[in-house]
């Protein structure tokens, strides 16, 4: 089992990291009525 974690860990390490460079806001829906942030519209997907 510990040689199994090992290589597990090996390959995490070997897996170059993905990298994020922006986000956007998409999909405006009205589905949540609250408007906690001060606004009617929230966003559905990111």
């Amino acid at each position: 089992m510990a040689l199994a974690l090992s290589g597990l860990a090996a390959a995490a390490v070997a897996t170059p990291p993905n990298l994020i460079l922006s986000a956007e806001y998409a999909e405006p829906t009205r589905r949540y009525p609250h408007g906690v942030l001060g606004d009617d519209i929230e966003w559905g997907a990111l």
